[in-house]
């Protein structure tokens, strides 16, 4: 409960600055394929909580800004050149190897992860700026083949042909 509390006071505190409403897009293991659920989620208050399978892509290219604690939905904005407000809780406990992983990340588009506890406005509009170099590094390091030659194979030819290189070494 705890958690949610500083989550939502930090969305609210968000929507005043930036002027703007927050839409949650849930992690894939809570989306629904039916409109009618609302959200699987109650602790967002009366926040819309999006649970569309194509909520991220399809809301994606007409947001403000992202905010993200950890996760490969970073492609999004790096992808759509949009900034993202790195966020984090001194009120939690982390893993070691998450700690890392996050602060790592927000380090690679050039930016610190934001205490959603303890932040100010100048942090805030710092993080919504966006490091055109970094943005593209992390795009040809993360997002796109380093062979050129697979640009135009889908994922599942390459990943088939992965395991079935891997497959012949066993």
């Amino acid at each position: 409960k705890k958690q949610y509390d500083d989550l939502n006071n930090f969305f609210d505190k968000i929507e005043k600055i930036c002027k703007a409403k927050i839409i949650v897009i849930p992690h894939p293991k809570y989306k629904s394929y039916s409109s009618k659920i609302k959200s699987l989620n109650p602790y967002f208050k009366n926040r819309i909580v999006n649970n569309n399978y194509n909520a991220l892509p399809k809301l994606s290219s007409n947001c403000l800004f992202f905010i993200n604690k950890h996760s490969t939905a970073i492609s999004y904005p790096i992808f759509f050149k949009k900034p993202v407000i790195h966020i984090y809780s001194s009120n939690y406990n982390y893993q070691r190897e998450e700690w890392q992983s996050l602060f790592d990340l927000a380090k690679s588009i050039g930016h610190k992860p934001i205490d959603i506890t303890n932040f100010n406005k100048k942090e805030i509009l710092k993080s919504l700026k966006i490091n055109k170099t970094k943005y593209k590094n992390f795009k040809y390091n993360f997002l796109t083949p380093k062979n050129k030659r697979l640009i135009d194979i889908p994922n599942y030819k390459i990943l088939n042909n992965i395991l079935n290189e891997k497959e012949k070494n066993y």
